[in-house]
């Protein structure tokens, strides 16, 4: 996937490999989406690993 928002402007939320995509600030789900599909995940997954949880 292209990122069209500069890193600077993106949410730093992590999950296991995911960063989000979306901007800083955004309500809801935490989202990351390339070719092969779409992750999300709440504020309490963040900085997890999948095999963690």
């Amino acid at each position: 996937m292209h990122d069209p928002l500069p890193t600077d402007a993106r949410c730093t939320s992590v999950f296991d490999r995911w960063r989000c995509g979306l901007p800083q600030g955004h309500g809801g789900l935490h989202t990351w989406t390339d070719a092969h599909g779409r992750t999300t995940w709440n504020d309490t997954a963040a900085g997890r690993r999948f095999h963690d949880l």
